[in-house]
């Protein structure tokens, strides 16, 4: 009596089916073990939070390059600069070069709202002539960076140039240009000293509440 015959593409089935069971029993025997072992479970954990940090952050430099995104930010870092001296004296600060902002849990230098980009961890500096933004993401930070520029300035016209940095690289977005007598309303730096100093005495943990449509009206 006559064996069958076994076709070539019949072996060739076979043979992967059985590449392909051996992977899955890898792949099962690899998961029970991160499973079963802590250590390797935590290992996992990190490694797929920075997988979803990375993807996190290519969206959100995405977004930051958007017009609809940097313009009004940019326009409001030029408001609390050419607000910087007023800021000040309303804050205490009169000695201080600098006002930092932050939504960090730990600090109470209250971050106003036209400013956060949830999820990320944001740090604002403001100078009377320069600005610059923080967004930190797991490994990674990146944010905007303005400066005042004096050549193209006039008197009756301030002009500021809005970049965005990341990874040590730095891009031009945009110049902004600003009536030189336009600040924050005092109603509103009333309202940042007060949240600053609600948050100081751990009385308000919230960040600054502020009406950014009441943003940019004069004194």
């Amino acid at each position: 009596m006559e064996r069958e015959k076994i076709s070539p593409m019949s072996k060739n089935r076979k043979i992967v089916i059985a590449a392909v069971f051996a992977v899955l029993v890898l792949l099962v025997g690899f998961l029970a073990s991160v499973f079963l072992n802590p250590t390797r479970l935590q290992f996992a954990n990190e490694c797929l939070r920075f997988v979803s940090d990375v993807y996190s952050v290519g969206k959100e430099k995405a977004a930051l390059r958007k017009p609809n995104v940097y313009m009004p930010f940019g326009e409001a870092l030029a408001l609390y600069c050419q607000s910087f001296p007023s800021l000040q004296a309303h804050l205490g600060m009169k000695d201080i070069d600098r006002i930092i902002f932050s939504d960090d849990k730990f600090s109470n230098a209250r971050l106003p709202k036209i400013f956060a980009r949830e999820p990320f961890v944001t740090y604002v500096i403001i100078c009377e002539g320069e600005a610059n933004t923080r967004y930190q993401g797991g490994f990674l930070d990146f944010g905007y960076e303005l400066d005042w520029d004096y050549e193209a300035s006039l008197p009756a016209e301030n002009v500021w140039q809005l970049r965005f940095h990341s990874d040590g690289e730095s891009r031009h977005l945009a110049t902004i240009r600003m009536d030189p007598n336009r600040q924050l309303t005092r109603d509103e730096m009333l309202e940042i000293a007060a949240v600053r100093r609600d948050a100081a005495s751990g009385a308000n943990p919230a960040t600054t509440n502020m009406n950014d449509d009441e943003s940019g009206k004069g004194n």
